[in-house]
């Protein structure tokens, strides 16, 4: 049932034709979230994702056009959590992989990285590849703190789960990754040389 047909119906209603449905239910899990903690390894997190980026990687995945448009919207909705009256806590890990791959696509995207961490409730963090083989095959994961307890939802061959994060092991996990992280420092100066060398 969309929004359109149901004005009661939450906001991601409207995609739920398109969303796995365990990525739906994180979703509704991420808009009440007091903390979310994210790894990636290979692209910029949607809650961090500018436009042009979110279509380039859906383009790339070989997304129709008003999928893409869709999945624009779907991303820029999700970042309502990240408002100043809002506030939610996003503390992100990126391989230095995702920042390497998004130079080569987007500048502009390493520029909102180096913007958003200017909110005092977000902060990025980088793994760099002086790290050396941190957790080889380790998937995208995010772990998400709610007043009700705290999720993971992680993707994999098999598909997606969304799954208590404690009893998995997935918490644990974010803190192996965030002890090897650089600091934010650190992290930012890996950024701004990434961009400098896209640019030329």
């Amino acid at each position: 049932m969309t929004t359109t047909l149901n004005p009661a119906a939450p906001w991601w209603d409207e995609y739920a034709d398109m969303l796995p449905g365990p990525f739906l239910d994180t979703i509704a899990v991420e808009d009440t979230a007091e903390r979310i903690c994210t790894y990636e390894t290979s692209m910029v997190p949607g809650l961090l994702q500018t436009p042009e980026y979110a279509r380039m990687v859906m383009t790339a995945a070989g997304a129709e056009p008003d999928l893409v448009e869709r999945g624009v919207r779907l991303r820029l909705a999700r970042q309502r959590i990240l408002s100043p009256d809002r506030a939610t806590r996003l503390d992100v890990i990126l391989d230095e992989a995702v920042v390497v791959r998004a130079a080569q696509v987007d500048t502009g995207q390493l520029g909102a990285l180096l913007t958003w961490p200017q909110r005092p409730y977000v902060t990025v963090r980088v793994v760099p590849f002086t790290a050396g083989p941190v957790i080889p095959g380790q998937a995208p994961f995010s772990v998400l703190h709610t007043a009700g307890g705290v999720l993971a939802y992680a993707e994999s061959p098999r598909g997606a789960v969304l799954s208590d994060a404690a009893a998995f092991g997935w918490d644990a996990l974010f803190d192996r990754l965030d002890a090897l992280a650089a600091s934010p420092e650190e992290s930012a100066e890996l950024i701004r040389g990434a961009r400098r060398a896209a640019q030329g």
